[in-house]
């Protein structure tokens, strides 16, 4: 995997590369996975990322992984946006945050090859103006875990 991390339920996420694209994998460690997305039929238009940086700062950079009204979103904040620095995961229903699990900072593993800071996969599309929204209300949220 490019990318991995722990949350406090014993879960993991994992983003890997296959081919030029990046897959999201989500479940316990060495059992069957609950989600990867996309798969064979899901084609490539479902991943996306964004970058943005605030008058502070702070950069926030995001994975988005969309599955029918759906979105599994793998946020790393580098900066102090509203009390947060990490990485973490939210889940979308729409536009309305209805899950976030922020990592064990001390299981966060990322390749040499994977940057928050810069998209390097061919097939992952650009989430700039997405309705999907990094509020101070989501950060307090990932932040009160």
């Amino acid at each position: 995997s490019v990318m991995q991390c722990t949350f406090k339920n014993g879960k993991m996420v994992q983003l890997i590369k296959q081919g030029d694209n990046l897959i999201y994998v989500y479940g316990k460690l060495n059992a069957t996975a609950e989600a990867i997305i996309p798969t064979q039929a899901d084609g490539n238009t479902s991943v996306k990322y964004a970058t943005s940086s605030d008058s502070h700062m702070a950069t926030n950079s995001y994975y988005r992984f969309v599955k029918g009204d759906y979105s599994y979103v793998v946020l790393n904040a580098d900066g102090h946006m509203d009390g947060f620095n990490g990485t973490a995961l939210g889940v979308f229903k729409g536009t309305k945050l209805i899950q976030v699990s922020k990592c064990k900072p001390d299981t966060v593993k990322t390749a040499p090859d994977f940057s928050w800071t810069q998209q390097v996969f061919p097939r992952v599309g650009d989430d700039s103006n997405s309705t999907i929204l990094f509020d101070s209300e989501m950060m307090m949220k990932i932040n009160n875990q």
